[in-house]
């Protein structure tokens, strides 16, 4: 017995032809999809933890940002001369005069063609997964470099 597949080709009827077509029911899987009962492999479940994680950490730094910026919107009750002031200090402590240091430039440059790179080549991820994922890992490595190199354990 053959299943007519949209497209003209024709399968056997067995379990393994049934369960390599996405959403094709197969028996062995009691009439439902593998998609259906939630089987996924380990590597589909780390790629979607990874994305869901890195969607955390953005969504840190985007409510940060948000909240430094909901600060100056005038409350009811407050002092807005005084509340002002102490906004705009809040962000002039956060920018800092020191230039970055040329090395850490040159090493931010190779470490991000090299990732983006060998991701372009291989297709591991998607590019927006290995943007955040190299956000994410430069500072440890840029910190991890200079413990080693240097023998420092401050950024400066």
């Amino acid at each position: 017995m053959y299943l007519q597949i949209p497209g003209g080709s024709k399968l056997r009827n067995h379990p393994q032809s049934f369960s390599k077509l996405r959403g094709v029911k197969a028996p062995e899987l009691g009439g439902q999809t593998k998609s259906e009962l939630g089987v996924r492999p380990i590597g589909i479940r780390i790629y979607i933890g990874l994305q869901f994680f890195l969607l955390g950490v953005s969504a840190v730094y985007i409510m940060q940002n948000y909240m430094l910026l909901a600060a100056f919107l005038p409350s009811k009750n407050g002092n807005y001369r005084s509340d002002l002031k102490e906004n705009k200090k809040d962000h002039i402590d956060r920018f800092s005069d020191e230039q970055v240091l040329t090395g850490h430039s040159l090493l931010c440059i190779l470490y991000t063609v090299t990732f983006y790179g060998l991701n372009y080549k291989y297709q591991v991820l998607p590019r927006h997964t290995m943007i955040w994922l190299v956000f994410l890992t430069f500072p440890l490595f840029l910190r991890l470099f200079d413990l080693i190199a240097y023998g420092r354990k401050n950024y400066r």
